[in-house]
């Protein structure tokens, strides 16, 4: 899971035409990414309340009467002039990479390794990590990654029937503690599980739990 980054918003936003006049009552057409048939809505305002026309006519200065807000996911301009021609390619992957990555926040923190067994060492790409312990050593061996340069959090999930031994790397402590963490068996229907986040440096801490006593 990573973070995105984020739009330029005081770039002035002003089309031109091939020998860099203002593209004074062209258009600039929206639709879905790598469509030029699917239109897809632009905004005036960050809420997304008020919806541009589409095309956007463009006003004597080449430029749209309102600010241009984007919804989530890919988009592809297409820029004419005022005859209707098409000025340029086509301009596709623009897009909010902040809203679309919001949007997508419950697939990141479901990425991970699941049905892991005894002496896994969760990786930097793990988010959620289900440890399936039946059967095997007791308790289970699990080793955190290291708390130094860690921004996402870590879920670690126990579906099985051993408790989970905990570690951190090192020095790193988990709420205060160098030791191992415990984390108890899946029964009756509940599956214990832990939502760490690291300070960046050496230590993890608990931010919440589910069925930990």
């Amino acid at each position: 899971m990573s973070l995105p980054g984020s739009l330029l918003s005081w770039i002035d936003l002003q089309f031109h035409d091939a020998i860099g006049a203002p593209l004074a009552g062209g258009t600039l057409e929206c639709f879905e990414a790598g469509s030029t048939t699917v239109h897809k809505a632009v905004y005036t305002d960050a809420g997304r309340t008020v919806e541009h026309d589409n095309p956007l006519v463009l006003g004597s200065d080449g430029r749209p009467s309102a600010s241009v807000f984007l919804g989530a996911g890919g988009y592809q301009f297409v820029l004419k002039d005022a005859n209707g021609d098409q000025v340029g390619p086509p301009h596709d992957g623009a897009e909010d990479v902040g809203l679309t990555w919001l949007e997508r926040f419950g697939l990141e923190l479901a990425a991970g390794t699941k049905s892991v067994t005894d002496f896994y060492a969760i990786v930097s790409t793990d988010v959620l990590v289900t440890v399936a312990s039946s059967g095997g050593p007791n308790p289970c061996h699990v080793t955190m990654p290291p708390a130094a340069g860690r921004g996402k959090p870590l879920i670690v999930k126990n579906v099985g029937t051993q408790p989970i031994a905990l570690y951190p790397v090192g020095s790193d402590t988990i709420d205060g503690v160098e030791g191992a963490y415990t984390i108890p068996v899946a029964a009756d229907g509940v599956c214990p599980s832990i939502l760490l986040v690291s300070d960046g440096v050496s230590a993890w801490s608990i931010l919440a739990s589910h069925g930990v006593v």
